[in-house]
């Protein structure tokens, strides 16, 4: 398995979880206290060697709320490399942008419910 939360990565993922984005504000008032599908996620966990918005282990899936950066040539390379590892751990990336959580916030849940039922595929 992969390793998890690294006590190095304490600070930065303290510092991430206490300037939340926005959008992933948003996001966290219906992800925190179970209130999907009753699952526990987790804000910025770090999965090496990355740290992931959202995570649910109990689903195997991570939430990415991408901002307006993710939308050059470098950056949805640097995406694509990250989802391919997170596949790579059986972790589904499930990916909304900023725009998507302002403008339609009921489809955003809605989504996050139905991929949310995904069960994990089982290891080798």
């Amino acid at each position: 398995m992969f390793p998890t939360n690294n006590p190095e990565q304490k600070e930065r993922r303290k510092l991430l979880r206490n300037n939340l984005t926005p959008a992933e504000k948003i996001i966290w008032k219906y992800l925190r206290w179970k209130q999907i599908q009753n699952l526990k996620f987790r804000r910025q966990f770090w999965v090496w060697p990355y740290i992931l918005d959202f995570y649910c282990h109990e689903k195997g899936i991570c939430i990415e709320i991408d901002g307006d950066s993710h939308f050059s040539q470098e950056e949805r390379r640097y995406d694509d490399e990250r989802t391919l590892f997170l596949e790579w751990q059986w972790i589904k990336a499930i990916r909304y942008t900023n725009a998507e959580v302002y403008e339609n916030i009921e489809w955003v849940i809605e989504s996050m419910i139905r991929q949310s039922n995904i069960t994990p595929p089982s290891l080798p």
